[in-house]
């Protein structure tokens, strides 16, 4: 299957499978380290949206989601605003799950509510892809 396409699970076809174009993509503007075993390269499946405020999130939790290494060793945590957040559950196609925490804001909860059950494209910034082995040290 190739990145970008995916079967159309709607569609009943006697003896051939349907591939229909995916629309929906997800960005990233670091190379997380949540990544490490999740095929990004590959669409994933938005399983679920939760709402929380941010001081409802445990810090471990926070610290998982928004830890990052880009390239040249640069790491960091991405910084959370305050208030209400959003949590997306995604699932890549080998059955690994990961979290993005999105703001809550501007109609994102109704969008991403729609979207479930929907498979997205994942966006990652190429300039700051980080190595494995940067990943592993950090």
């Amino acid at each position: 299957m190739e990145s970008g396409y995916c079967e159309d699970t709607n569609t009943k076809t006697e003896g051939k499978k349907k591939m229909a174009k995916i629309t929906n993509e997800i960005r990233f503007s670091h190379d997380y380290i949540k990544f490490l075993n999740i095929k990004t390269h590959k669409p994933v499946h938005l399983l679920e949206v939760f709402e929380k405020e941010k001081k409802e999130l445990h810090p471990v939790f926070i610290r998982y989601d928004t830890s990052y290494v880009d390239n040249e060793d640069e790491h960091g945590e991405y910084k959370l605003t305050d208030g209400k957040l959003l949590i997306l559950v995604f699932m890549d196609f080998t059955g690994n799950i990961f979290t993005t925490i999105r703001n809550s804001k501007d109609g994102k909860k109704e969008y991403y509510t729609s979207k479930r059950g929907e498979v997205f494209n994942i966006i990652r910034d190429k300039k700051k892809l980080a190595t494995k082995e940067n990943i592993i040290n950090t």
